[in-house]
């Protein structure tokens, strides 16, 4: 599919097989330097916050999501393509760097009751609209919930040429290279693992209009610090593995 070479990442590939196939396409990670105390305080006790030079970051990543499926079956359909957005810091735990989402948004509501059943995802359903015209990309998402503030974001981007590998150590590859995700269930942590081939990285453009989806971050709101797009990647999943327990309550 893509090769086994581990050499770009941080630790080896899981020696377990993998469960699940996507392919991302159309990938804009936006980029916000954010205070460190902001998002420690929103993640559990077992995970500690990832800086790169003592900054935290927290990322808005925008993507489409094709060819989903598990390992030696057929892509389901209508649960096999769906546009997504995420909210993500970045984190290590036992010397493996990950992230860890605040909130997933999809399109798909099969894919959200997957995500959130077998690999605890805080997914959820959101209505969103995309337009693509050569190499741009009209992102259109609103969700609406019970008596919460309706949460929305629109945005258009387009990738700035040339294509490139980010050099290990710089904070491009720091943002873009990792190769887990944690997450919390029943007083737990979970790792699921990932892998593909490098990053080819593109500079980006991106107009906001709109991004209520974090509220209880102002920087959001600004333009981001650094963009990146990505054309295309072929992605395999693991089944998540317990990472840690702890007994006290995850933080509010």
């Amino acid at each position: 599919m893509q090769g086994t070479s581990d050499v770009h990442r941080q630790y080896p590939i899981p020696e377990r097989p993998w469960v699940m196939h996507q392919t991302w396409e159309r990938v804009l990670f936006a980029h916000w330097p954010v205070p460190v105390r902001l998002l420690q305080a929103k993640l559990p006790p077992a995970i500690e916050l990832d800086t790169f030079d003592g900054q935290a970051w927290l990322s808005l990543v925008l993507l489409f999501v094709k060819d989903l499926h598990a390992r030696w079956m057929p892509p389901i359909p209508g649960a096999s393509a769906f546009a997504q957005a995420n909210v993500r810091t970045y984190v290590v735990k036992a010397g493996r760097p990950g992230v860890w989402f605040f909130q997933l948004y999809a399109s798909n509501p099969l894919a959200v009751a997957l995500a959130r059943r077998f690999f605890h995802l805080p997914y959820e359903r959101a209505a969103i609209k995309t337009e693509h015209r050569a190499d741009a990309t009209q992102f259109a998402l609103s969700r609406a919930h019970q008596e919460q503030p309706v949460q929305a974001l629109t945005c258009n981007y387009q990738p700035n040429p040339p294509v490139f590998e980010a050099t290990r150590g710089s904070v491009d590859a720091w943002l873009t290279d990792r190769y887990c995700v944690y997450t919390s269930y029943a007083d737990r942590l979970y790792r699921a693992d990932i892998h593909h081939t490098p990053w080819g990285l593109q500079r980006a453009n991106a107009q906001w209009t709109n991004n209520t989806l974090f509220p209880r971050c102002e920087a959001l709101t600004a333009t981001p610090s650094i963009l990146h797009f990505a054309a295309c990647k072929r992605v395999h999943v693991w089944a998540p593995v317990e990472a840690d327990s702890w007994t006290s309550s995850l933080k509010s």
